[in-house]
């Protein structure tokens, strides 16, 4: 089964390992991150485990507007 998240970030805002681990354990689940991660910038993706099923979650930098564009059902949370 597929799941497909978005998470739209500030570049100036990323956070760290551990404040994204905690933040999706908050949401009810079992979520570690595998590997050595340092900064979203500096990876493709995030190698993880969530409910003990390994998994990768693909990151992507765009401008809003490219963002936008793609996704018209995000539009009117950019507004």
């Amino acid at each position: 089964m597929s799941m497909t998240q978005i998470a739209l970030l500030k570049k100036s805002n990323l956070p760290k390992r551990a404040k994204i681990e905690n933040d999706i354990q908050k949401l009810g689940f079992d979520f570690q991150i595998i590997g050595d991660f340092e900064n979203l910038l500096k990876e493709d993706g995030l190698k993880c485990a969530i409910n003990a099923n390994e998994t990768f979650f693909e990151i992507y930098i765009d401008e809003v507007s490219e963002i936008a564009n793609e996704c018209e059902f995000i539009k009117q949370d950019f507004i």
